[in-house]
């Protein structure tokens, strides 16, 4: 039995059993393809308003050969955690777009901006707390660091789609990938080195290009959102393909054993 959506003329179909790591690539890239021209402005959003503080500082740094005043560096600094914290909003609701079309959910780009500026401050604290965590895996043992790095990672995914509180969000990240921590590393190595492969070939063509390029600076500003956007947009939708697999691995095997020892009525 699967679930159906149409979007542009595109049909995805998610699974309702687990599946193979292969499927559930495809099932990612797929998802990609039916959201895409819904959440792709969504992404160039959330990556100008990332890149803003580069634009306006960045100029200046250098076209001057002092050292920046303090009062300068703080303000720089300001401005991209300001612009780090307004643009999760906009990649929460890339998240809450995507899993609406894989459980075959309506929802408009407002709503889910809307669902995402909702979510933000709990995201924050979520965040934060994930960060402390792996950090302190880091700094006690690298591999426990990886182990929670990866475990913890859903959270964002818990907490749009299934209205997860802060905590919760975290645990039931962790007990999703909990005995699937190689299936899960696996999934979502693929996208990343995707986005590597991309970004060193749009570093290498620029490269070349600002030999002859006047202002191959503003060029490769421009691919590298666009490179960002769509990458990041490829890696959303395996993440949210990926978490309802681990969902049907662990929460439908546990109701699959709940029903098998219930006791038998009639």
């Amino acid at each position: 039995m699967t679930i159906k959506y149409m979007e542009d003329s595109i049909m995805f179909t998610l699974p309702k059993q687990p599946q193979s790591i292969g499927v559930v690539l495809d099932s990612g890239f797929r998802l990609f393809a039916a959201g895409f021209s819904k959440v792709i402005g969504l992404s160039v959003v959330a990556n100008i308003i990332v890149y803003l503080p580069m634009l306006i500082f960045v100029p200046y740094l250098m076209s001057n050969t002092q050292p920046p005043p303090e009062a300068f560096m703080g303000g720089f600094f300001i401005a991209a955690l300001v612009a780090g914290i307004v643009s999760m909003a906009f990649y929460l609701a890339i998240i809450r777009v995507f899993g609406a079309i894989a459980r075959d959910e309506p929802v408009s780009v407002g709503a889910a901006l809307t669902a995402g500026l909702k979510r933000l401050l709990p995201m924050l604290i979520a965040a934060i707390l994930y960060m402390i965590v792996v950090s302190l895996g880091m700094v006690l043992l690298i591999i426990p660091g990886m182990i929670v790095m990866l475990t913890l990672m859903f959270f964002s995914v818990a907490m749009v789609l299934d209205e997860e509180g802060i905590i919760s969000s975290l645990s039931r990240s962790h007990k999703l990938v909990w005995g699937n921590w190689w299936r899960t590393a696996t999934v979502l190595t693929v996208p990343l080195v995707i986005v590597f492969v991309m970004m060193m070939a749009v570093s290498l063509l620029m490269a070349f290009l600002g030999q002859f390029l006047p202002a191959a600076g503003v060029v490769s500003l421009v691919m590298q959102i666009v490179v960002n956007a769509l990458t990041q947009l490829l890696f959303y939708a395996i993440f949210v393909v990926q978490y309802q697999d681990l969902i049907l691995r662990k929460e439908g095997t546990d109701l699959e054993l709940r029903l098998q020892q219930a006791p038998a009525t009639g």
